[in-house]
């Protein structure tokens, strides 16, 4: 396997779909080792994974609602019928 060839033809919407894809569907090494490529290459992409990065972090750093309160339930069954 030719290590130049692996690395080379990446386009920035490639890098933009395997990003969004990254997360529902296992991503193989050689994949992911052209990402890293084109990520070290590409300021726009380097910045599209940053802000992925983000957006997961915000999203599992968001707390668990919690079930509503009995005594708040009962008053709004109250007040419904």
């Amino acid at each position: 396997m030719n290590i130049a060839r692996i690395l080379m033809g990446m386009s920035c919407r490639e890098f933009s779909e395997h990003t969004s894809e990254q997360h529902e569907h296992p991503t193989g090494w050689v994949m992911r080792l052209r990402m890293a490529w084109h990520r070290l290459l590409c300021v726009y992409c380097r910045r599209l994974a940053q802000q992925w990065q983000s957006i997961r972090r915000a999203i599992r750093s968001e707390p668990v609602q919690q079930a509503m309160p009995e005594a708040m339930r009962k008053r709004i069954r109250s007040k419904i019928g």
